[in-house]
């Protein structure tokens, strides 16, 4: 189960990747309160 769960974050990662190498930019922006609560938690730096 373990493996599974891993290897879809990894096939995610990887299209995020391609993503980011296509646009030149990073597709996903954390911005505002979700930025700011992940900070709080030590998850965002």
């Amino acid at each position: 189960m373990i493996m599974k769960q891993i290897k879809s974050v990894v096939e995610a990662t990887n299209r995020l990747f391609k993503i980011e190498k296509e646009e030149g930019d990073i597709p996903i922006r954390l911005e505002g309160t979700l930025r700011k609560l992940l900070v709080e938690r030590g998850r965002f730096y």
